[in-house]
């Protein structure tokens, strides 16, 4: 009971001094009044303040250090752009210096540009020029493979063409720094390639109207003499070769009427004239007119410059002879006509291609046997031999006959070769025939020979051997 008396003693003792606190902070408050509470107000509201205002203090902090790193790199940038944009004055006034120094040169002329803008003394006028020379040229890029290419290119031809100016002028293909110009030089004087082709162009086209007296008179000669009149014979006898071959031809028919005919024509991809000249050169000269003979003229005189542009002759009459070779002014069409109501038409492959067997090596052996008759028209004595191997496969007996019939006609001497074949038809008014024979036992090879008159059929030794012998295995006659 002790404890607890103390323990209400100390009790009230302590609510005893906490009365009197709350006596001394009434009075306190009572004192300091409304003024404190503002302060104290004031001062919250000053630290809250402090508060943003540091916030703020850090992200300024933040930002200048970011502004202070993108201005390092923008003057870094900033120096790089001086650097460059002084490079770039340096190569803008050496550009124009080049240029002003091509322009000034052979190069402008060779590349067939407008030279008539004289050369800019100011950066600012030659690249205004050089501008205005881009604008016309093709917006192509070349790759350096392509201009390598075209580089060697030239290089080759440089070399053809010194050989064919044969010294008469002297060629350079030098380098200026990047490029390479190509120049002439002819007596002593340089001059732009252009320049040069110009020249020598100026030069063929006044000797291509010039005709001198001497060249007049050789044309007179050539076209109203001999030459006129051996050319104008030789034109009509092919011709009549031609008629006389396609008379010959025209007897031979294929069983299923299939006929061939050959046309000496001109060849359609001659200059144009070609007709006209060998049309008047097959005419009286004495009934020409003017106006006709300067056609002679005009076409020959072509042909002649084109002998030369062709190097294919050496002198002016060599080229004139050349020109003259009027069998290089026609050509053969074959013709067919299979009585089918078309007439006659080209023999082209697929024409060809639609005939028989037969019927194709028909139309291939006449227009030969025609060829190789006309040939040896310029040697009539000569033997007129023909060689056929595996003769006329494919071709009925019928045909035979009048391809034999055509070789006789055509007075051909005839050798050929085949295991069936024997020539017996009544079309062919001779022949020797050998077959050959192998024996069993060894690899000697006879021959055993029979004739043809036409009519008959006989051995060697003068016995009928009849047509049974055709039965042999090799035959030759």
């Amino acid at each position: 009971h002790s404890d607890a008396r103390q323990a209400d003693r100390t009790a009230a003792a302590d609510e005893a001094a906490a009365a009197r606190l709350a006596e001394r902070v009434g009075a306190i408050e009572g004192s300091v009044g409304v003024e404190y509470r503002e302060l104290v107000a004031e001062i919250t509201r000053l630290r809250g303040r402090v508060k943003e205002i540091e916030r703020e203090r850090s992200g300024l902090l933040s930002t200048d250090r970011e502004l202070r790193v993108r201005l390092g790199t923008l003057e870094a940038q900033r120096h790089t752009a001086t650097e460059q944009r002084d490079q770039a004055v340096l190569d803008r006034d050496a550009a124009a210096a080049r240029f002003r120094h091509l322009w000034g040169g052979w190069l402008p002329a060779d590349a067939r540009l407008d030279t008539g803008t004289a050369v800019p003394e100011t950066t600012t006028a030659a690249l205004e020029t050089a501008r205005g020379v881009a604008s016309s040229l093709p917006s192509v890029r070349h790759e350096a493979k392509d201009l390598r290419a075209a580089e060697a290119r030239v290089s080759d031809q440089l070399r053809d063409t010194e050989e064919a100016l044969a010294g008469r002028a002297d060629l350079s293909f030098d380098a200026d720094e990047d490029i390479r110009v190509l120049t002439a030089s002819v007596d002593g004087r340089r001059m732009g390639i252009a320049e040069f082709a110009d020249q020598v162009r100026s030069e063929r086209d006044q000797a291509r109207t010039h005709l001198t007296d001497a060249e007049r008179d050789l044309f007179d000669r050539t076209l109203t003499g001999d030459t006129r009149r051996q050319l104008a014979a030789r034109i009509r006898q092919a011709q009549e070769l031609v008629d006389t071959m396609n008379r010959r031809l025209e007897q031979v028919r294929t069983a299923s009427r299939v006929r061939v005919h050959l046309q000496w024509r001109m060849d359609p991809r001659l200059p144009p004239g070609t007709r006209e000249a060998r049309d008047l050169l097959l005419r009286d000269p004495a009934g020409l007119g003017e106006k006709e003979r300067d056609a002679l003229h005009r076409f020959f005189r072509e042909r002649i410059d084109e002998a030369r542009e062709a190097d294919t002759a050496a002198g002016w009459e060599h080229q004139l002879l050349e020109v003259l070779d009027y069998t290089k002014w026609h050509r053969f069409v074959v013709n067919l006509d299979r009585d089918d109501g078309q007439g006659w038409r080209p023999v082209t492959k697929r024409v060809h291609g639609a005939l028989s067997g037969g019927e194709k090596a028909i139309v291939l052996h006449l227009p030969l046997f025609a060829a190789a008759a006309a040939h040896y028209r310029s040697a009539p004595h000569a033997p007129r031999l023909i060689l056929l191997d595996e003769v006329f496969v494919g071709v009925d007996a019928v045909n035979r006959g009048q391809l034999l019939e055509l070789l006789a006609a055509f007075d051909l001497d005839l050798v050929l070769t085949s295991d069936h074949e024997w020539c017996t038809y009544a079309e062919l008014d001779g022949i020797a025939i050998h077959q050959l024979l192998t024996g069993s036992d060894d690899d000697a090879v006879t021959t055993v020979r029979f004739t043809w008159d036409g009519r008959a059929f006989a051995a060697a030794d003068g016995t009928g051997g009849g047509t049974s012998a055709g039965d042999g295995d090799d035959a030759a006659g």
